[in-house]
């Protein structure tokens, strides 16, 4: 996933009926349900966005939740810079796969919600 290989990421790990809920801030605010509709919607934010590179930097087991804790890098189209945020990703794993993600601006919100803290 870090290196942007969508196709690698969802053979592996993700379940047919996966769920991505973006943060609340995000113009698509609800839930985006199947792995086609996933994928679209990651293309279209790298379309819109630009670069994006995430980096995994620490991992948090909590029953069936991994939180993951992520630095973001974002390279808007036309910028000299990049600019970097630290979000969190809340992970759901069923049998072995990933079933569902819930990305959180603040990292504290998803530890709270897996019932952990860092």
């Amino acid at each position: 996933m870090s290196r942007g290989d969508w196709d690698a990421t969802f053979e592996a790990a993700v379940a047919d009926d996966f769920e991505l809920v973006p943060p609340n801030q995000s113009p698509v605010n609800v839930p985006i349900r199947g792995v086609e509709e996933v994928r679209a919607w990651l293309a279209d934010q790298q379309e819109t966005v630009g670069d994006l590179t995430l980096e995994v930097e620490h991992l948090i087991e909590a029953e069936e939740f991994i939180v993951a804790l992520i630095r973001l890098r974002i390279r808007p189209h036309a910028a000299a810079a990049d600019f970097e945020l630290q979000i969190a990703h809340l992970w759901t794993l069923r049998d072995g796969k990933l079933i569902r993600c819930e990305v959180f601006p603040e990292r504290e919100k998803a530890l709270a919600t897996a019932g952990v803290e860092e």
